[in-house]
């Protein structure tokens, strides 16, 4: 089954318990899977993580083991991020080069530097390390999901999750355009996120439309994910690290990355207009009626069946 609650569920929890244990067995299959780098299996498990965050957000105001399982999350994540980071700035600099259609011989100097202090912090880590620590928190994570339970009733709980999730998008979104600093918004991307992950959970409830929805909120994620990373490389530009590269041309580096972050600031406010228009309210409370409507003709379906 993919990333969704399914007809099959009985219920709001029961789909939650199943999609965390088929989060978490993928993650079990693609540490184990040797044809995978230790970078892919890194990048994996770091999706697989986050997906479960945003599972959980969903279902927030009526967990409450939310709090506990997060930082337990957080926990198994630790680890996992800085040989991402060095490739993330390798990648980051390639896309930069494509997209301001600079000179990449000019640049070329700044990609071996990148290159070797991926190289240093590849030789110095030790992701398998890092990886069995993440696998046995994760198993300990799938052990106490077996239990999780939920507060109240389905509607009311969706409605409230969704409501709050909406809300603190939008909310970051006022505070990026007002306060115009990276920040503000980094913090709008994670905000971005959580949405795009709960659309993605509850797609069988609306096919078309919540596809749609995921689809502009996965796009929007991307650009402002684009924007953390320029922001990463021009920092790192700007740092004691870099300071063997020529100056001129670490200045010059970063200006590019500067004035890309702009162009991607402002595709990003015009899709995030499109996105966030209408009410919090309104949102939560049409996906949580479909929600209901839908286990409806879910129960009446397998009744329907049952009988024949």
């Amino acid at each position: 089954m993919g990333f969704r609650f399914e007809e099959g569920d009985a219920d709001l929890a029961a789909g939650m318990r199943r999609i965390a244990a088929e989060e978490v067995a993928r993650a079990e299959a693609e540490l184990a899977d040797a044809s995978l780098s230790p970078e892919r299996r890194i990048h994996q498990a770091r999706k697989r993580t986050k997906r479960l965050r945003g599972l959980l957000r969903l279902v927030r105001p009526a967990f409450p083991g939310y709090a506990a399982e997060a930082a337990h999350l957080r926990e198994a994540a630790r680890g996992l991020s800085t040989l991402r980071d060095r490739d993330v700035m390798i990648a980051t600099h390639d896309a930069l080069m494509a997209a301001t259609g600079a000179d990449r011989p000019r640049y070329a100097p700044v990609r071996a530097h990148l290159t070797r202090a991926r190289n240093r912090v590849a030789a110095e880590a030790d992701p398998e390390a890092a990886l069995s620590t993440y696998r046995a928190e994760m198993r300990t994570i799938a052990d106490r999901a077996a239990g999780w339970r939920l507060e109240g009733k389905d509607k009311p709980a969706l409605e409230a999750g969704l409501a709050r999730t909406w809300s603190r998008a939008r909310k970051a979104l006022k505070a990026a355009r007002k306060q115009d600093d990276i920040e503000h918004l980094h913090d709008w991307r994670k905000r971005v996120k959580d949405h795009w992950y709960q659309a993605r959970l509850l797609k069988p409830i609306d096919p078309d439309a919540l596809t749609a929805q995921a689809q502009v909120a996965g796009d929007l994620g991307e650009l402002l994910g684009g924007i953390h990373d320029l922001d990463v490389y021009r920092a790192h530009l700007g740092g004691p690290e870099a300071s063997g590269l020529d100056p001129a041309r670490r200045e010059e580096a970063a200006a590019l990355a500067t004035d890309r972050i702009a162009a991607l600031e402002r595709e990003s406010f015009a899709l995030g207009k499109r996105l966030f228009s209408p009410g919090a309210e309104d949102l939560a409370a049409d996906w949580a009626a479909k929600w209901k409507a839908w286990r409806k003709a879910t129960v009446k379906a397998r009744k329907a069946s049952r009988a024949a």
